[in-house]
């Protein structure tokens, strides 16, 4: 009797069901027999418009999410690199500059090689203050083999010790000679000080006489090496100009010499002993230009002639 009651209950239950969706079903299609074909098309915009709403509504939320921790991650990355620079550099120790450099009077114009008296300004954190004339001469030292405008020159050698200079070492007063030592300018934490010191420098210049020993040697130019520093070049040009020519099967510039005996004019002059420019020759030119970029310093050259020395 048990097992008879429960299955017409669970039937029952069942018809139920579907009962209700048989009567949803119903109303819908009521619903949608009474509407117009606008109400209907209208219905179905309105369901596509907040389906793409919700649909970019989610994909918008995803990218502000992915922008938010892109931009967490570069602010991280950019305070580790701040905190980094800051606690292994922190504000330059010093700013130094030169501001001129004056040949001795009794000096050659003639010779490269010129001693001159370098003066110019250092701005140094109280840090430095301990030695400041080292500190200075080890700041010159970052110039050496390097080419400066101010000075005029490539400074080779400095002497020992440079000289602090008195706040008014400028100004034309009886008073002039004042008090040395440094300054600081407003409210920055440098001190400011005025130093000389003399320095041998190599000072090429346009028209100087200098010599080089050949290391290239091509058809369109020759490599000349100056004093060991500088680095010369030739133009085919220049060296056509002084009679010099290639000579492909020697790969030298060769050049016939005229020669003239005393009593003839140069028409009556022959030809004598060539002479040839090849690699490891000493050169002798003069200057045409100068160029400097970045400290580094390189010459073209004109009139070559080969050097007995």
């Amino acid at each position: 009797m048990d097992s008879e009651e429960t299955v017409p209950s669970l039937v029952s239950i069942s018809a139920k069901k579907k009962s209700k969706k048989s009567k949803k079903r119903k109303h819908d299609g009521d619903g949608e027999a009474g509407a117009t074909p606008d109400d209907v098309t209208r219905e179905r915009s309105k369901k596509k418009k907040k389906k793409s709403k919700k649909r970019s509504r989610e994909e918008h939320t995803g990218d502000v999410d992915a922008h938010d921790e892109k931009l967490q991650s570069a602010s991280d990355s950019d305070a580790r690199l701040v905190a980094a620079h800051t606690s292994q550099t922190g504000a330059p120790s010093s700013i130094f500059s030169i501001l001129s450099a004056a040949a001795e009077p009794n000096a050659s114009r003639n010779s490269p090689y010129q001693v001159k008296l370098i003066q110019g300004t250092v701005a140094l954190l109280p840090s430095s203050l301990s030695d400041v004339p080292g500190r200075i001469k080890s700041l010159l030292h970052s110039l050496l083999l390097m080419y400066d405008a101010k000075m005029g020159g490539m400074l080779l050698s400095l002497e020992e010790g440079a000289k602090l200079l008195p706040f008014d070492h400028n100004k034309r007063t009886r008073f002039r000679g004042g008090a040395v030592g440094g300054r600081v300018v407003d409210d920055l934490p440098y001190v400011h000080f005025s130093f000389q010191v003399r320095g041998l420098l190599f000072c090429p210049e346009v028209n100087m006489k200098l010599k080089g020993q050949v290391v290239e040697c091509t058809p369109t130019y020759i490599t000349l090496t100056s004093h060991n520093i500088l680095s010369t070049k030739i133009s085919q040009d220049n060296l056509n100009q002084m009679g010099f020519f290639y000579n492909d099967e020697s790969l030298e510039w060769t050049r016939e010499r005229s020669v003239t005996r005393p009593g003839q004019n140069e028409d009556e002059s022959f030809l004598g002993p060539s002479t040839s420019i090849y690699l490891d020759d000493c050169v002798e030119f003069l200057v045409e230009r100068v160029h400097e970029c970045g400290g580094y310093v390189s010459l073209d050259g004109k009139s070559p002639d080969v050097s007995s020395v």
